[in-house]
């Protein structure tokens, strides 16, 4: 499943969403928002700033790796991973958005303490870095049907090794309809169609749901399935945030001198849930940090092109501590003049 494309997608429907109702008793259309309004959204919803670096680092946890249904070997498995990405809204109409995306992602696995577990066949201990880039296109039609607002959007990725001799291509469409806008609370619901060789899931339903406890001054977030988030500001600059986040990755990997085929394919789809404190340094700076608990659901390497759900080897891991920090941009980025 690709979940952080389809995150991106729910954040975008969001923006425009909360561009329209910020918590004041106003409604303000898309093309005549403060930029204050915009700054807000993307405090609430880190995935529509424009620029952001992370290093998310976890710690030694246990694996235990099987091939073609086999056990392959236990052992201990650690992972890091920075990612950068810039997203540049590129033209902004009364009606539609286009926006383009350029990232690049590091990914580092170290295996250790390796235990074979059949006989004559050695798994050494390794440590695999993978660098890569993805880029995106993505374009969004604001619309009515029966006067009840729709927002249609379509965004076609691509992710490549430096070479670019590996490619996942991956077409995702989102359809939805805002149910409750009120000055607390927002419910928007959708329909999302996944196209992606590797994906189990090819269309699923989401829910986005916001709501401000104004006595208490907290904000509750949830994206399903992918984000649950309690979050409290302190004073004007600092907030501290409670969440759960369901998070997929996918990469390109490579067994050298083994009989498997050079293009494989190694995804992995995670739950993080943990504390996060950002503060904002600047008007548009933000620095972040978490912490907290990483448990992967599901690990494989399968041939690229394959399903996820044949895979030539499954892992299963343990949950580890992780540690995150990263710098953000809010939106800065005018696109061309507005019609």
């Amino acid at each position: 499943m690709k979940i952080s494309l389809t995150v991106v997608l729910i954040s975008l429907s969001s923006l425009a969403f909360a561009q329209q109702n910020t918590g004041t008793t106003e409604r303000i259309r898309i093309d005549s928002v403060k930029e204050d309004a915009i700054d807000q959204a993307a405090l609430i919803y880190p995935r529509i700033r424009q620029f952001s670096i992370s290093h998310v680092q976890g710690y030694n946890g246990n694996i235990r790796a099987k091939m073609n249904g086999n056990a392959l070997f236990d052992g201990k498995i650690k992972m890091g991973r920075t990612n950068i990405n810039m997203n540049l809204p590129l033209i902004d109409t009364k009606n539609n958005a286009f926006i383009t995306s350029l990232g690049v992602v590091h990914q580092y696995t170290e295996l250790s303490e390796v235990q074979s577990l059949i006989p004559g066949n050695t798994v050494m201990e390794i440590g695999n870095y993978i660098p890569m880039l993805s880029l995106g296109a993505t374009f969004v039609h604001r619309d009515s049907i029966f006067n009840h607002p729709v927002t249609f959007t379509g965004s076609l990725s691509g992710l490549f090794n430096p070479s670019l001799s590996k490619r996942q291509i991956t077409f995702t469409g989102l359809i939805t309809v805002p149910l409750i806008q009120r000055q607390y609370t927002r419910i928007t619901a959708g329909l999302v169609v996944n196209l992606d060789p590797s994906s189990p899931i090819p269309a699923f339903i989401l829910v986005s749901y916001f709501h401000k406890f104004k006595a208490a001054d907290m904000d509750l977030i949830v994206d399903a399935p992918y984000r649950i988030a309690l979050r409290k500001p302190i004073k004007s600059r600092s907030s501290l945030t409670l969440q759960t986040e369901l998070g997929g990755n996918n990469s390109f990997f490579t067994f050298d001198g083994s009989s498997l085929p050079n293009k494989l394919t190694f995804s992995t789809l995670e739950i993080k849930s943990g504390l996060l404190f950002e503060y904002r340094a600047t008007k548009k700076m933000v620095f972040s940090l978490s912490a907290g608990g990483l448990s992967t659901v599901t690990s494989k390497i399968f041939e690229q092109g394959e399903k996820s759900s044949n895979p030539i080897i499954e892992n299963k891991q343990g949950t580890v501590p992780y540690a995150q920090v990263g710098i953000s941009l809010l939106p800065f980025w005018r696109p061309f003049k507005k019609k």
